[in-house]
């Protein structure tokens, strides 16, 4: 009786596509896996996770310039660039990924050492981690209401509060002209801007 797997054997067909990427690296480049290995992750995670999702072979940045890491990095795609601006999966280039856009880093090995510190002994990897996780440590927190800097969800709403120090733009068109809130009423298609007092 062959065994069965939850969710249509989703994550069997996963790890078989895995596999298979790896087969073509071997195919190809004998059994030397340099970046190729990295790439074969990139692209399987690709096939996998949703498309707000990013994924990218780098680093983790902040605004200071400091980066950590140097394998794969997933990334809130659909509200942060890469600071390289490569094409969008473009696995062969190395990418900077700013922290506030970081959910995951993956130290990839496909040959783990328990002793030593080479490049593939598992200090090395875990010095890694802990440098990303310094890095992103500093970083502030986005509330998931935020959708720009100066422009967050509340109740029915959308909320813009400019900083102080931008003058005040005074046309129809502006979002900056002063604090406001827009709400989004029952009707369809109306919008109703409310000045907070």
């Amino acid at each position: 009786m062959a065994k069965e797997y939850w969710y249509s054997d989703y994550v069997k067909t996963l790890s078989d596509r895995f596999q298979s990427n790896l087969n073509t690296i071997e195919a190809e480049h004998g059994f030397d896996y340099g970046p190729e290995f990295e790439v074969a992750i990139c692209k399987t995670l690709r096939s996998a996770l949703p498309d707000r999702y990013g994924i990218a072979r780098g680093f983790v940045v902040n605004a200071q310039s400091v980066k950590a890491g140097d394998d794969i990095v997933i990334f809130e795609r659909s509200r942060f660039p890469t600071l390289r601006l490569h094409d969008r999966d473009d696995y062969s280039r190395k990418e900077y990924i700013p922290i506030e856009a970081a959910y995951c880093y993956i130290e990839a090995k496909h040959t783990l050492n328990l002793a030593g510190s080479d490049g593939q002994s598992l200090n090395k990897a875990l010095d890694q981690v802990k440098k990303v996780k310094q890095v992103c440590s500093e970083r502030e927190e986005i509330p998931s209401s935020q959708i720009h800097p100066y422009m967050s969800f509340s109740g029915a709403g959308v909320d813009v509060s400019p900083p102080a120090d931008i003058p005040q733009i005074k046309t129809r068109y502006s979002l900056l002209s002063s604090p406001v809130r827009y709400v989004i009423r029952e009707e369809p298609r109306r919008y109703y801007r409310m000045h907070k007092r």
